[in-house]
């Protein structure tokens, strides 16, 4: 518990063109699956906005390649609930060529 868990979302480009990877949204639950979680834990929201670095040491790393995209998220638990935590992400990837897309983001607080 409190300790810095480290993720990272990839996407392999070698026969396509160029892409860029997004985390839109994620939310932890204590079941499989979200919809039948009686709680959730939103950690990022806004289409890309890391909101659970507003109470915890979370953050976006710095990019390394368009590729992929890394995150330091402190470990939690739901308070009264012995079980594990499961991650439920909504992951974009996108063409760097297009004009830039405002919902496309990665931001910290």
């Amino acid at each position: 518990l409190g300790s810095q868990i480290h993720i990272e979302f990839s996407v392999q480009s070698s026969f396509h063109q160029p892409l860029q990877i997004f985390v839109d949204e994620c939310t932890a639950t204590p079941t499989p699956e979200l919809g039948k979680s009686p709680r959730n834990y939103s950690i990022i929201a806004n289409h890309g906005c890391l909101v659970d670095g507003k109470v915890a040491n979370s953050q976006f790393l710095p990019r390394r390649t368009p590729e992929a995209i890394q995150l330091s998220l402190q470990a939690f638990e739901f308070v009264g609930v012995e079980s594990d935590i499961y991650l439920h992400c909504q992951v974009l990837v996108w063409d760097p060529k297009v004009l830039l897309d405002p919902t496309r983001k990665a931001c910290s607080f």
